[in-house]
């Protein structure tokens, strides 16, 4: 079996169609992993919103609560 030139082109644009494929492939799992971690960070930074708003709310209760102990404490 002798393998001719006309073969080894064929091979050849066949593995190059199958490069040119995983190619995108790598490039559309690439911007969709960006999307993913813009997501992430996005999440991550309503968290401390979230985080920093129930620190007020705590700091705000502590407040009141030490008002109201001084005015209890002064009748």
């Amino acid at each position: 079996m002798s393998i001719s030139k006309k073969h080894l082109l064929v091979e050849r644009q066949k593995l190059e169609q199958d490069f040119n494929a995983l190619s995108e492939q790598i490039k559309q799992s690439e911007v969709s992993m960006q999307g993913l971690r813009n997501n992430l960070n996005a999440i991550h930074g309503a968290m401390q919103q979230v985080d920093k708003l129930l620190g007020m709310f705590a700091d705000e209760k502590e407040e009141k609560e030490k008002s109201d102990g001084k005015d209890v404490q002064k009748s």
